[in-house]
C-alpha cells in the first residue's frame, strides 16, 4: 500500500471555533502516523503561532506562511523571502493610513505597533499573544509573509494600489499579503514532488479563503462544514464542521483510518 499525505489547515480545521483540539482529532491524527502516512500541517500562520499545535500532535513536517516555507522533519526544503521593495510599499501605504503590519518568517512573528485595535482582536480571536513589536521590520534576517490588520473595506486601498498582490483574509481585521504567485500549492508540490508521493495519495482538509487553491489542486480534498462556500464548492467531500468530530469523521469516510 502506498503512504498517504495528508495535509490539514489549522483555524477551523484541526483547531475547534474555541482553539482547542478535539480528542477524537488527537485520536485521528495518531492512528494516521500509527499508519505510517505523513501528517502535515497547512497554513497561513508562521511557526512561532503554531509550534504549541505542532507539538501537541506530534506533526513535524509542515507548508507555512502559505507555502513560503516547506518543513519536513526539521529539514527545511523552502524558505522564499519577500521583495524588501515591496514590504516597504505596503508598510509605507498602511503607516499613512495608520494601519498595522505584521511580519512573519521561520522564527518569529513581530508586529509594527503595539495596542492597535484590529490587530488586538485578530489575535484575541486566534487566543495568542500580542506579538512583540519591532518597527524595524527585521529586514536584516528576512520576511515570508506580511500581515495587514484593516477591516474589508479599508483594504480595496491597498488592493487598486497593489495588483501584483494579493490579500488573503483571515477574521474581519486580518489578511496575509503575498504575490499573486504564492500559495500553500507552491510548497504542496515540492514536498511531495521531494517525497514521491503521488498526487493519488495525497488528502487535504481545509475551510477558509487560504485554502482554495489547495482544495482545488489536491483531488481527495476535504472541506470543512464550518468552511467558507468556496471551499464546498472546489472541495470533493464535506467533513462535519470542527466543533463536530470532523477530522476523525473525514478520515473514516475516507477510509484513511479505521
Amino acid at each position: 500500500m502506498n503512504r498517504k499525505i495528508i495535509f490539514f489547515d489549522i483555524d477551523g480545521t484541526l483547531l475547534t471555533k474555541e482553539k482547542t483540539i478535539l480528542n477524537s482529532t488527537k485520536y485521528a491524527i495518531n492512528a494516521l502516523q500509527k499508519k505510517g502516512d505523513i501528517v502535515a500541517i497547512a497554513t497561513g500562520r508562521a511557526p512561532s503561532m503554531f509550534v504549541h499545535i505542532a507539538r501537541e500532535l506530534n506533526i513535524n513536517t509542515y507548508i507555512a506562511l502559505n507555502g513560503q516555507l516547506v518543513v519536513h522533519q526539521g529539514e527545511i526544503m523552502q524558505n522564499n523571502l519577500l521583495d524588501k521593495e515591496m514590504i516597504q510599499d505596503i508598510t509605507d501605504l498602511a503607516y499613512a493610513n495608520q494601519h498595522v503590519v505584521g511580519f512573519g518568517n521561520k522564527d518569529n512573528f513581530l508586529i509594527s505597533h503595539a495596542n492597535h485595535i484590529y490587530a488586538e482582536r485578530s489575535f484575541k480571536h486566534l487566543k495568542l499573544p500580542y506579538p512583540d513589536v519591532d518597527p524595524r521590520c527585521f529586514y536584516d534576517v528576512g520576511v515570508n509573509q506580511l500581515n495587514l490588520f484593516c477591516t474589508r473595506e479599508e483594504e480595496g486601498l491597498y488592493k487598486a494600489t497593489f495588483p501584483n498582490y494579493q490579500f488573503i483574509r483571515w477574521g474581519d481585521f486580518g489578511a496575509d499579503v503575498l504575490p499573486k504567485d504564492v500559495s500553500k500549492v507552491v510548497g504542496i508540490k515540492l514536498l511531495i514532488e521531494r517525497l514521491q508521493i503521488h498526487l493519488d495519495d495525497c488528502y487535504a482538509f481545509g475551510d477558509g479563503e487560504n485554502d482554495i487553491q489547495m482544495l482545488t489542486f489536491i483531488k481527495n480534498s476535504v472541506a470543512m462544514a464550518n468552511g467558507v462556500p468556496e471551499v464546498k464548492v472546489v472541495s470533493n467531500y464535506i467533513a462535519p464542521s470542527c466543533d463536530n468530530h470532523g477530522i476523525f469523521t473525514g478520515l473514516k469516510r475516507l477510509q484513511l483510518i479505521g
